[in-house]
């Protein structure tokens, strides 16, 4: 199967440079002609692409890796195995400080960036299609140069053995890994990416050497930096789950005036303090099909009022 991929996408690049070079220079193309020539080219890249991946042994590897980082619980499992009313007590600030840390569509621009960056290394062997490749390498420029730089804590800050600096330390600690990746990858985009772009001095698509191994350089950098990014995205959610799942804990002991409960998931096993467990009742509601945990969907109060009213 491969080799017949392999065949096949030969023969449609020679045929792909053997209809635009024309076998003697620039042909004159009407309409109909650009628009088979374009269409042959994107599907030629595609290809390129497809097989890349197929070929590609760690192109599979790399994919499970980061499923299984985006999965991986530990270590931020301490968290979840301290006392379930220090969580309940540290809840608010824990969540505060998520926000913080959390970037939308991160993962996702990171990931878009290596596709394009795999589908630019294949341009760029192509001297044909040199045109095509410098409007992709704009948009990588574009793309990865509008990733913000991830929160991390001033340098100031002193590390702690409390439940509010072991979620700063698990946040912290992937974000600093990610914003010394990013800062990488904008270094080399500006100092040797963008040189090759037309105009202010950019090079020309005919003098592009060089350039194969740079977006090679740029693919792993981005590569390393989706690892971590997925690390970051696995702390937060690490940290929201321990700020939110109190099945099965003993909350006898913990103070509830005056802390926000809106958005806590509790079961049947979970024990409230005395006087609080019908107060919880009426405001939650089932959170799965078999009513087996319940989430808080409003503040309880002392008035019997449920919360589909």
């Amino acid at each position: 199967m491969e080799e017949m991929l392999s065949s096949t996408y030969q023969d449609l690049g020679t045929a792909v440079g053997d209809r635009l070079a024309a076998r003697g220079g620039p042909p004159e193309l009407c309409d109909p002609d650009l628009a088979l020539d374009r269409l042959l080219a994107s599907v030629h890249r595609q290809t390129r692409v497809a097989i890349d991946n197929r070929l590609s042994a760690g192109h599979a590897e790399r994919k499970n890796s980061l499923d299984a980082l985006a999965k991986r619980k530990f270590p931020y499992q301490e968290l979840r195995d301290r006392p379930a009313d220090l969580r309940l007590k540290h809840r608010q600030k824990a969540l505060t400080l998520v926000e913080l840390f959390r970037a939308p569509n991160r993962t996702h621009t990171l990931r878009s960036a290596v596709s394009y960056l795999e589908e630019l290394h294949g341009l760029l062997e192509l001297s044909g299609e040199r045109e095509f490749a410098e409007e992709l390498m704009g948009k990588v420029v574009h793309r990865l140069d509008a990733i913000p730089r991830p929160y991390v804590s001033p340098a100031t800050a002193r590390p702690g053995d409390g439940y509010e600096d072991a979620v700063r330390a698990h946040l912290d600690a992937p974000a600093r890994r990610l914003a010394h990746r990013l800062q990488g990858i904008r270094r080399l985009l500006h100092e040797v990416v963008a040189s090759y772009l037309p105009g202010d001095g950019g090079r020309t698509a005919e003098s592009l050497g060089g350039a194969t191994e740079t977006v090679q350089d740029l693919c792993n950098d981005v590569e390393r930096a989706l690892e971590e990014a997925v690390a970051l995205e696995a702390a937060i959610e690490a940290v929201v789950s321990a700020s939110n799942d109190f099945c099965g804990a003993d909350l006898n002991s913990a103070a509830l005036e005056g802390v926000s409960l809106t958005g806590i998931i509790w079961n049947l096993d979970t024990v409230w303090p005395a006087g609080w467990e019908e107060r919880i009742l009426r405001t939650s509601l089932p959170r799965n099909e078999a009513e087996t945990e319940l989430v808080v969907a409003a503040e309880p109060s002392a008035q019997s009022m449920h919360a589909d009213v």
